[in-house]
């Protein structure tokens, strides 16, 4: 885990018994060794770069709200596997309204930090925009597979890009073996 920084929640008011909070941001590391069974359904593990140890590394987003003083919470750790890229815990537990950047998140009525819960938030998602909470999944050097990219347009066009996938540029746009299919709603 490397912290990157660390912060007062809400200019270092406090939550009840519970005292301050503080706010630590980083990432954390992973490693996977491709040939664990346990692993079997990462997709495209086993064509992942691997470090010297064989193992597949990378890394995720990580924020941490924390009581400033540890013997002040409650000893109980609430973890959540953010989605799309965005703190949920707050919004369900606190009230607090839902961020797209949840660098300095709203903590809402702070149901939770009176309590003396720490809040642990880990990104997931390898495709989303920077300012979310997200994954940094090593990079394939070539897809042995065809894919779907789903996208909706706002407007009828006789051309697009996949602009809003840019993890998922094709080898070769120009490939015959590429195809479009087209329907006229998601489902």
């Amino acid at each position: 885990m490397a912290i990157a920084n660390r912060a007062m929640v809400a200019n270092g008011q406090a939550f009840g018994s519970a005292g301050a909070y503080e706010q630590l941001t980083g990432t954390i590391e992973f490693a996977l060794d491709p040939r664990d069974p346990h692993n079997a359904q990462v997709t495209d593990l086993a064509l992942a770069p691997k470090a010297s140890d064989g193992r597949v590394h990378f890394t995720a987003d990580l924020i941490v709200l924390q009581p400033a003083e540890a013997s002040k919470g409650n000893g109980v750790l609430l973890f959540e596997v953010v989605n799309r890229g965005r703190i949920g815990v707050l919004e369900k537990f606190n009230s607090a309204p839902r961020a797209d950047a949840p660098t300095a998140p709203d903590v809402g009525n702070a149901y939770l930090m009176r309590q003396g819960y720490t809040l642990v938030f880990v990104g997931w998602e390898f495709d989303l925009p920077p300012g979310t909470i997200r994954l940094d999944a090593p990079a394939l050097d070539t897809l042995r597979q065809s894919i779907t990219v789903p996208f909706i347009l706002d407007r009828a066009s006789p051309e697009t890009t996949l602009a809003n996938a840019p993890t998922y540029l094709p080898a070769n746009p120009t490939d015959a073996a590429s195809t479009l299919t087209v329907r006229d709603h998601y489902w």
